[in-house]
């Protein structure tokens, strides 16, 4: 493997786990909004 392999799959998994990791936010205000709204 050369080094431009090892940077791209690097890039690739920090692009995979950004990707995630925003959806898991907009996920958790989806239900923060959900919840605030079934209390009043």
């Amino acid at each position: 493997m050369t080094d431009a392999d090892i940077i791209l799959i690097f890039i690739g998994i920090l692009g995979l786990l950004i990707s995630f990791g925003s959806l898991f936010l907009a996920f958790l205000t989806f239900l923060d909004k959900r919840n605030g709204k079934r209390k009043k």
